[in-house]
């Protein structure tokens, strides 16, 4: 009973792990496999040396057509655009992720992207507390994502790179449109200034300068001084986005209301040390402290500090943070730091332009004024290359800081799956103690019930001795009986085994005359291959004349009632692809008249119009086979002619009961275009119902594809399910040529005959296959 008890409870835990097992091993062996995928710009043409990284994963960079693999982290179901990180290195454009396609089934994704630059612009004429959280909207960019100001009115958007912000467009502030007269247009239309006040209140950088004072109170007066308290003199001064270059004395006015916007004071080479205002609110001072291009140099910046004050915080194993977010939001600083370093560059460089061409063109400054403008010119030149080494130092050490958060937060995450796999361990060794001890509580009842056992087993035992010799006596008497009757049986088996035996020789001395039959008949029948393939040419002698091409030829019984055929005369090369009645040996046979015909019509009769090659087969066919005579006769061919004129670049199709597909890109997605032929087979005149073959002309405008092809494709039964057996059918065959868009003759041949196989699978072939694909230009 113990043993028993025991080995229930083996079974048990078996049967529990074995169940277990199939639940997670679906999610483990997905979360393993890779995700492989292409980057395409946004004319669908690859993007190699894209640095990419999908839901947190490692970071890989595509291949030369844009490919690349990587597993995720974690188990993922589909794939968005917020979970992928991408750059492209080595380029001076800015790309943003356009659409994301993922074909779960497969794991393959598609990323779309295109090229974008950024757009600024700042709302003005507002209090400071009333400038942020404004949502932006430009009509026709961005009415499902708008734009938020800042504390400071600014804000951003990301645009294609060929959009124009045209002086007619429609912008909306917090669901207002705003007028035309209300905002302007700035360096080339990248930025955009948005009046929400009268323009005389809003201390705009092209009022003028140094206006004097009016005693007006929507004024203020204010004074540049440097530490010492030495007037700052023709210093050119940023507030808020607006510039003004200060007077001989170091004035300059600015309007009331902006006096809040000098704590975000730009003087190239200083920095704000303190700022004080009177008490009638008429008169102020802004005292500058020197700041030296090495100490800029050194200074890191705030947003790294706060990285890795954030980074010390996601190694604490006593706090949970929300990695992705605060990754996010250091990333965001990281990106918008660099922005402002560029703009303080593009600035500089400006105010350097703008102050050299007026220094050239001002021929009234005395000695003194010269030279201080040309001081002030080096000094924005010593600024500029101070401000372009920061941003190359800046940049590297951004990226080194983003590299090392990401394998101090893999760190951690490695770190807590260790905890958790020993949490599951201790717990495996706890719950084993458990049933330990279970078990000798039940051994200890098991050995009573035992003992119990055993008594009432020995007094069965007994019982059952008797009963059993009373049975074997019985049996006795009927094995006796049993073996005279198996020996009567055995007397007729022999005599039936000499009658078998001499019935076996015979069949085996049939077997030996149909084997030497078989063999002829296979003998003649692979001569007639021989004789087939010598006709049939190999295709790449006429598919040299094309960009590329392939031809996929399966005969049914080795020998086959389809095959292609095609010749040159001058600038024309003439294809055809015949699908002749029947398989095998009768379909050999019509596919040697077939060839014939068709070198007497083109080579010998120089007929190259492929309705009139049709119209003269058909009438030889009946002519040969006395189809007039015999109406019952079903013997005949579907046909597709193509002449390509190599120097016209022309094609000309016609068909008997079959059509040409054209494979062809329709505004960057792949379209399928048939052109059906004639419903008139070649020959078997029963089927004639007045028709007569059409030729019909196709432009192509380069890079199509042309498709010919007999029914054996489309007919061959086969499928996923093998309960539910049907045909390939048309409606796949098309989706299959659509499939084949983007790749090269090599790969689509592949493609088509995998597909074959893959359908096909264990049944036995329908019928002969022949599947032609030219890319004529």
């Amino acid at each position: 009973m113990y043993n028993k008890s025991r080995n229930n409870f083996r079974l048990l835990a078996l049967l529990s792990s074995f169940w277990l097992l199939l639940l997670i091993s679906p999610v483990f062996v997905q979360a393993q496999k890779p995700i492989k995928g292409r980057v395409l710009d946004e004319r669908n043409k690859p993007l190699k040396n894209v640095t990419l990284s999908i839901a947190r994963s490692t970071y890989t960079t595509t291949s030369l057509n844009g490919e690349f693999q990587i597993t995720p982290k974690e188990n993922i179901n589909n794939v968005d655009a917020n979970m992928i990180r991408l750059r492209v290195n080595n380029s001076d454009r800015d790309y943003a992720i356009r659409d994301v396609k993922y074909n779960q089934s497969a794991r393959y994704v598609t990323i779309y992207v295109q090229a974008v630059r950024r757009l600024s612009g700042v709302i003005r004429g507002l209090t400071p507390g009333e400038l942020a959280g404004k949502l932006v909207v430009i009509q026709g960019l961005n009415e499902g994502n708008p734009a938020i100001s800042d504390a400071n009115g600014a804000f951003k958007l990301t645009v294609p790179l060929a959009f124009q912000l045209a002086e007619k467009a429609i912008i909306k502030v917090d669901g207002k449109v705003v007028e035309s007269s209300r905002f302007h247009l700035l360096n080339n239309n990248t930025q955009i200034e948005i009046l929400l006040e009268p323009e005389a209140a809003l201390g705009r950088p092209d009022a003028k300068l140094n206006a004097p004072n009016t005693g007006k109170s929507d004024t203020i007066q204010v004074q540049l001084l440097n530490r010492q308290r030495d007037p700052l003199t023709r210093t050119l001064v940023y507030i808020n986005g607006s510039s003004q270059l200060s007077d001989d004395k170091g004035y300059l006015r600015i309007i009331a209301q902006n006096w809040e916007d000098t704590k975000n004071i730009d003087v190239t080479g200083y920095k704000l040390l303190s700022r004080s205002l009177d008490a009638n609110g008429q008169m102020g001072e802004i005292i500058l402290e020197e700041n030296s291009i090495g100490d800029e140099n050194t200074d890191e910046p705030d947003e790294i500090i706060e990285a890795e004050a954030i980074a010390a915080e996601l190694l604490n194993p006593d706090e949970e943070g929300n990695y992705e977010q605060n990754f996010t939001k250091i990333t965001d600083n990281i990106v918008e730091d660099r922005n402002e370093i560029v703009r303080r560059s593009r600035r500089l460089t400006r105010d350097l332009r703008d102050l050299t061409e007026k220094l050239l063109q001002t021929t009234n400054l005395n000695p003194s004024q010269r030279k201080v403008l040309k001081g002030y010119l080096i000094n924005l030149e010593q600024a500029l290359a101070a401000n372009d080494s920061t941003f190359s130092t800046y940049q590297k050490e951004a990226w080194t800081r983003i590299s090392k958060m990401e394998n101090l937060i893999d760190e951690k995450d490695s770190l807590r799956f260790v905890a958790e796999e020993k949490i599951k361990e201790m717990e495996l060794i706890y719950n084993r103690l458990e049933t330990e001890k279970k078990l000798a509580e039940i051994k200890s009842r098991d050995n009573i019930i035992l003992l119990s056992s055993v008594i009432f087993f020995l007094s069965l035992l007994a019982i059952g001795f008797y009963i059993y010799n009373r049975i074997i006596d019985r049996q006795k008497k009927e094995l006796v009986k049993t073996k005279n009757e198996l020996d009567d049986k055995i007397e007729k088996i022999n005599l039936q085994h000499e009658e078998i035996s001499s019935q076996r020789s015979k069949i085996d001395q049939k077997n030996q005359e149909i084997e030497r039959a078989y063999n002829q008949i296979r003998s003649s029948i692979m001569s007639a291959e021989r004789i087939q393939q010598a006709i049939l040419e190999e295709p790449r002698e006429f598919l040299r004349h094309f960009e590329g091409g392939f031809v996929t030829y399966y005969p049914r019984d080795i020998v086959s009632g389809d095959f292609y055929w095609f010749t040159q005369r001058g600038p024309e090369v003439i294809i055809a692809v015949v699908d002749c009645t029947g398989h095998g040996v009768p379909g050999a046979f019509m596919t040697m008249l077939g060839n014939s015909l068709l070198d007497q019509i083109v080579n010998e009769n120089a007929i190259t119009d492929p309705a009139a090659i049709l119209t003269m087969m058909d009438e030889k066919v009946q002519t040969l086979l006395h189809q007039q005579e015999r109406e019952t006769s079903r013997d005949g061919m579907d046909m597709s002619i193509l002449n390509i004129n190599i120097y016209q670049k022309e094609v000309i199709f016609a068909g008997a009961r079959q059509p040409l597909y054209v494979l062809h890109d329709n505004s960057g997605e792949p379209q399928i275009r048939q052109i059906d032929g004639t419903s008139m087979p070649i020959g078997s005149s029963r089927y004639k119902n007045n028709l007569e073959y059409q030729s019909h002309k196709i432009v192509l405008s380069g890079g199509e594809f042309l498709y010919l092809q007999s029914d054996g494709y489309q007919d061959q039964f086969g499928g996923e399910n093998p309960e539910k057996v049907r045909k390939f059918t048309k409606r796949r065959y098309r989706e299959l040529l659509l499939s084949l868009y983007g790749l090269n003759s090599v790969e689509q041949k592949k493609k088509v005959e995998e597909t074959f196989q893959n359908w096909k699978k264990e049944y036995a072939q329908t019928d002969d296959v022949l599947v032609m694909g030219i890319q004529a230009f």
